[in-house]
């Protein structure tokens, strides 16, 4: 019995994770947030409300809400990543911000990105973008 039941193990809730890279999309266009912090998800997202009703010009989360006059959907963030260390941390809030399209993040928050790892983030998103073209070509010719 003790070899069945030590296997089960709950899952840690993504709104009780911590020290996590973490996306926010808005429900009115279809751009994202991407953030880092220290704290659970739960507690950044209420922060992240208040902040977007009380201070519009605390981060570019609260900006785009308040001059778009969108919202954001909470309910549907989601973790990116889990690092402890916080200048990892930092580093994939940049990499993930710099690899992403529609993002509502500003390129001020990626500015301490080198450019060594932007040019290697860059070569890895067209390797990853080349791969995946490639593969559903592939895939079509046998369908």
């Amino acid at each position: 019995m003790k070899s069945v039941f030590s296997k089960l193990k709950d899952k840690t809730l993504k709104d009780n994770m911590s020290n996590i890279v973490y996306s926010i999309p808005c429900t009115n266009c279809n751009l994202q947030y991407i953030g880092h912090s220290s704290r659970r998800l739960k507690d950044r997202i209420t922060s992240h409300k208040s902040d977007a009703r009380r201070y519009p010009d605390r981060c570019s989360l609260s900006m785009h809400v308040h001059e778009n006059d969108h919202q954001m959907n909470y309910t549907d963030a989601k973790v990116l990543a889990v690092e402890n260390n916080y200048f990892k941390r930092l580093f994939l809030e940049m990499a993930f911000i710099s690899e992403t399209d529609l993002t509502i993040n500003k390129k001020s928050d990626i500015s301490h990105l080198s450019e060594i790892y932007s040019h290697l983030l860059h070569l890895d998103k067209e390797f990853n973008t080349n791969k995946l073209h490639r593969n559903t070509m592939v895939s079509d010719e046998y369908e």
